[in-house]
């Protein structure tokens, strides 16, 4: 499946289209320890987008193919950012677009998306309504 990444580069760059296919084979920098210059080239991510959809920033990204759907995993668990409380992951799963009878047999998407979270953040999620969604 299709895909898309922006690098964290010194110089803003556009997304590049990759497959999903190809996401172990990307271009991978060392954690960050402190003092890192950001330079011009790939290596740390600052976002992925699926079928339209952006992750934002997250500590830790994956991409795994399931049969013709993708899984993109996002977590947050730095210690410096987060307390063990506060550790959250946001799994969702991309099927193929497919027609839509809600929408008159229109293209649309068909995620699925499962939250993980410390008993902070879940407090935090069931006071907003969001907990159980």
């Amino acid at each position: 499946m299709k895909l898309f990444v922006q690098w964290a580069t010194r110089k803003a760059r556009g997304w590049t289209e990759i497959d999903s296919s190809e996401w172990l084979v990307l271009a991978k920098k060392p954690l960050p320890v402190g003092g890192e210059k950001i330079d011009n080239k790939p290596g740390w991510l600052n976002d992925v987008c699926v079928q339209g959809m952006c992750s934002g920033t997250a500590d830790h990204v994956a991409i795994e193919e399931i049969g013709d759907a993708i899984c993109l995993t996002l977590w947050n668990d730095d210690p410096e950012d987060y307390k063990p409380g506060e550790y959250f992951a946001r799994v969702l799963t991309f099927h193929p677009l497919r027609p839509d009878p809600e929408l008159g047999g229109a293209v649309n998407t068909h995620i699925e998306s499962v939250i993980y979270a410390g008993w902070e953040r879940y407090e935090e999620l069931e006071a907003r309504n969001l907990a159980d969604t």
